[in-house]
């Protein structure tokens, strides 16, 4: 939200809404916060958009 076109955020995501306290082993350690970082190239209507299998 507050993003606009060409935007740029840095997002963290706190263990409890990722991998919690499992992590992937080798990878990410278990209750890991993550930091991403996110640029938003373009906005576009909902309806013109498909929604994954699997995502809700």
């Amino acid at each position: 939200m507050g993003m606009k076109a060409g935007g740029y955020q840095k997002v963290r995501v706190s263990p409890h809404l990722a991998y919690r306290d499992k992590g992937i082993p080798d990878l990410i350690p278990s209750d890991a916060v993550l930091i991403c970082d996110v640029w938003l190239r373009n906005i576009v209507r909902s309806s013109s958009v498909e929604s994954l299998p699997g995502v809700t």
